[in-house]
């Protein structure tokens, strides 16, 4: 069942739209006001185009610029919108060239923060073989075999709590070319809002040699 039309019922009788703790009126109606089907589509449409999270609701979802993750130690994105409540970084074929693990970094205006995760990461190889590590250096996404993997998937960035700017982490990975899988999780706050994300090595040195790697963001 669509949940927009009993929404839109509310909004024919009330009209206005409770969404979080803030309201927001779209259009006046009268109480048993029969609406036409320009003003339902309209209505519909205002709604999912608003940009709050409501369950059922669309919020605005921003495609980024894929880079090529074929040469140099880190992979930056830039530029993301001050307000941003979640970031996805998606991985199509990365692999690096050393044996260390994939790390995300985030950063503010004043630059990537290098300290202060919380983060661990298992891999299970083979649907036996199981290693774990954590990294207080940024949110570790892989544990072991990492010059051999070749990784698709991602990673999942939300923020928790926007006075202290504090974010949690959930990260799934696969291995194309082997029966392996790599999550992970964690948690981190920044010093001011997030406007950047950075993908490196726990090494730093790791070149990547295959690959490409994009992000979304959602306000």
């Amino acid at each position: 069942m669509n949940i927009i039309r009993p929404l839109l019922l509310w909004v024919a009788l009330w009209g206005e739209l409770a969404l979080g703790c803030k309201t927001y009126s779209f259009q006046s109606f009268s109480v048993g006001q029969v609406l036409t089907a320009a003003q339902m589509d309209q209505v519909e449409a205002n709604i999912r185009d608003h940009q709050h999270g409501v369950s059922g609701v669309s919020n605005t979802v921003t495609l980024g610029t894929a880079q090529a993750t074929t040469s140099g130690t880190a992979i930056s994105f830039t530029g993301i919108p001050a307000g941003v409540r979640r970031v996805t970084m998606n991985f199509i074929g990365v692999s690096i060239d050393a044996t260390t693990e994939l790390l995300v970094q985030l950063g503010d205006a004043g630059g990537i923060e290098t300290s202060g995760y919380l983060s661990t990461a298992a891999a299970i190889v083979d649907a036996s073989a199981v290693a774990a590590g954590q990294s207080t250096a940024g949110f570790v996404l892989t544990k072991g075999a990492a010059t051999a993997g070749v990784f698709h998937g991602r990673v999942v960035l939300e923020l928790e709590n926007s006075a202290a700017f504090t974010w949690s982490n959930a990260s799934t990975l696969s291995q194309s070319n082997a029966a392996a899988i790599q999550g992970g999780g964690g948690s981190k706050s920044l010093a001011a809002e997030l406007t950047q994300v950075n993908l490196t090595t726990v090494s730093g040195t790791a070149n990547f040699d295959a690959g490409e790697v994009n992000i979304t963001y959602e306000l």
